[in-house]
């Protein structure tokens, strides 16, 4: 009977997709971000990440070379064969989520937490700029940045959805017209 493997969905996505064969702490961290605010600041992340990456080594299903932050995964044929129970990520039980933040608090949080979105928006919109700079360059370059370039496309357009929740979640606080979920 083949053992079941238990692995956080949002890793477990990021892993397995199509164009990656190699990958490192880093790039996995700023992909469960990019789909979730489950996961903390960016030190937490990649802590989480780091644990459930050494998981799969112990287990045989990756295999890393390089040490401390320049460590490179890369799945091993165990991996394509495993069977894997894909589990969301927990919420966190602490006191500051159980308890009312004071409307004044929770706006600066709010606040610093959209300014982090503008910077990174601002960020991934340069990129697509010199990406389009580069493709226009020679075919070679087209076809070889194609790829990066629509992630870069479609992680801008996460960031402004998610900077317009943002936004109005901070125009509402605001006007005090914050209720009770």
């Amino acid at each position: 009977m083949t053992k079941t493997y238990r692995i956080n969905r949002d890793v477990y996505e990021a892993i397995t997709h199509p164009t990656i064969s190699d990958f490192c702490v880093t790039e996995i961290r700023k992909h469960i971000q990019s789909v979730s605010d489950a996961y903390g600041s960016v030190s937490n992340a990649r802590q989480f990440v780091a644990r459930q990456l050494d998981k799969l080594e112990k287990a045989g299903l990756v295999a890393s070379r390089g040490s401390k932050h320049n460590r490179v995964y890369s799945k091993t044929n165990t991996f394509n064969e495993a069977k894997f129970e894909l589990k969301d990520k927990r919420p966190r039980s602490s006191r500051a989520l159980n308890t009312r933040l004071e409307p004044t608090l929770m706006h600066a949080t709010l606040q610093r937490e959209k300014s982090d979105i503008e910077a990174e928006l601002t960020i991934t919109l340069e990129e697509i700029k010199e990406y389009k700079t580069l493709m226009k360059r020679s075919k070679e370059l087209c076809r070889l940045l194609d790829e990066p370039h629509s992630n870069a496309t479609k992680k801008a357009a996460l960031l402004v959805a998610k900077l317009n929740v943002w936004s109005e979640a901070v125009k509402r606080l605001s006007k005090n017209e914050l209720m009770p979920c």
